[in-house]
């Protein structure tokens, strides 16, 4: 273990999130392991049901409550984090929508939650962008890194999945921009998964079987492979691909 090497998953309460919290609390590489989410009953299971082996983990990991949603709420939360102070930043926040475009109804008399197009754009990009800029200040220079999970549509456009396809597709792309803009002080990685056996589908409204996808932690394992590279190889992105797996 590195006596001062720190780790910061944003999403690690659920799905790719907590499988690599799970795979980096086994292996100890991080002196200190921040998780941030909204959510953290999942975190707690894991470590009172491998209470044996995990342990001495507590006292590494840290908690950071936080809804991505809200700017202020995220400006107050990460300003208690030191400037210069983590090494590897990990993203895999993200929603899920399914639907043709056309067949999207917005209600703009209804107020705030009414359009899906705004709201979707909001977390899946918007919140996104504005996560990754605040945590910019906060990774050590010359030797950090930045892992963004975004997804397999944002290079291949499938239908219905047009909210999604646009969203990873922008994400990619500032991405893409980051990794120069960041070049010498900070390597920046994307990973595009498929389709996963995780709730994201469910939380979308869509109840499909997953049993026949690949586990999340075959995506985490691939993202810790990222991590561990020398410094001096850069992987930008990962590519898993779909084709075996049919998708509805």
């Amino acid at each position: 273990m590195d006596a001062s090497k720190t780790l910061f998953i944003a999403g690690g309460t659920d799905g790719i999130g907590l499988s690599l919290l799970a795979l980096e609390l086994k292996r100890a590489q991080y002196s200190k392991v921040f998780v941030l989410g909204r959510d953290f009953r999942k975190v707690d299971q894991l470590l009172s049901e491998n209470d044996n082996t995990l342990s001495p983990a507590r006292e590494r990991l840290v908690k950071v409550p936080c809804d991505i949603t809200c700017l202020g709420e995220m400006e107050s939360t990460l300003s208690s984090i030191g400037d210069h102070s983590i090494h590897d930043f990990v993203s895999t926040i993200g929603t899920y929508h399914r639907g043709k475009i056309a067949d999207i109804e917005v209600d703009t008399s209804s107020g705030a939650g009414s359009d899906i197009v705004a709201d979707h754009f909001h977390l899946n990009c918007v919140s996104i962008i504005h996560l990754i800029r605040l945590m910019i200040p906060k990774l050590v220079r010359g030797a950090s890194q930045i892992l963004i999970c975004t997804a397999s549509l944002a290079t291949l456009a499938r239908s219905p999945y047009s909210l999604q396809s646009a969203t990873k597709t922008a994400i990619k792309a500032f991405i893409d921009t980051l990794r120069i803009e960041l070049k010498g002080d900070t390597r920046v990685m994307n990973i595009m998964p498929p389709s996963l056996d995780t709730r994201i589908f469910a939380k979308g409204g869509d109840f499909r079987s997953t049993d026949d996808y690949p586990p999340p932690s075959r995506v985490a394992d691939t993202m810790q492979y990222m991590l561990d590279c020398p410094f001096d190889i850069c992987i930008p992105e990962i590519l898993i691909e779909q084709h075996q797996f049919e998708v509805a």
